[in-house]
This record gives C-alpha cells, structure tokens and sequence, in this order.
C-alpha cells in the first residue's frame, strides 16, 4: 500500500459557520471557529440579512481576527456551512471530468 507524504502539503485550516437558535435569554445566532479550534466568533443573527450573508459576516470576522490573508470559498453541510481557502500553490486540488 501505498503511503502518503502529507510533509510537502501546505497546511490549512478551515472555518465552519453555524446557526445557533434563540434561548429564553439571547437571540438567533452565528457561530463561527477555525477547525483548530483555537478561536470563535459568536455574532447576532442580522434578520435583515440572507442566511447565506449572516454566515459569511460570521466567517469574515473571525478570518479577521486569526489575521488570515487570501480568500476562502464556502459550501452547505448537514449542520451549517464550511469555508475552505481557495487553491494555491502546494495545496491538494481534486478535478473531476464530468463527461
């Protein structure tokens, strides 16, 4: 079997983004943390904005706060969204033929 030298990847992180429902004491929220788990962002739920729209603010303000630079792409899980950097140099990247 073959193994996998994951030396010469470049390490990456990446941001979920959750919806948190109101409790009796605090209203909708997002929640954000890096999958190091190192840091988070707990902001209120804006209803004057689009689900996806409280989900980025949530993501960018965290991205923020760890000083991350370039930019990262999101999609929809069971439980919220996840945000991944974009390609860069070093990085795994899956291609797939849709023939």
């Amino acid at each position: 079997m073959e193994s996998l030298d994951l030396s010469r990847l470049k390490i990456m992180q990446t941001i979920e983004t959750k919806y948190l429902g109101a409790t009796n004491t605090k209203g909708d929220r997002i929640k954000a943390i890096n999958s190091g788990k190192s840091d988070s962002v707990l902001l209120d739920y804006d209803h004057g904005m689009t689900p996806l729209e409280n989900h980025e603010k949530a993501a960018g303000a965290l991205f923020n706060r760890l000083g991350w630079t370039g930019g990262m792409v999101g999609g929809a899980t069971s439980t919220g969204m996840v945000w991944v950097f974009e390609h860069s140099s070093g990085s795994p990247r899956l291609e797939l033929d849709t023939k």
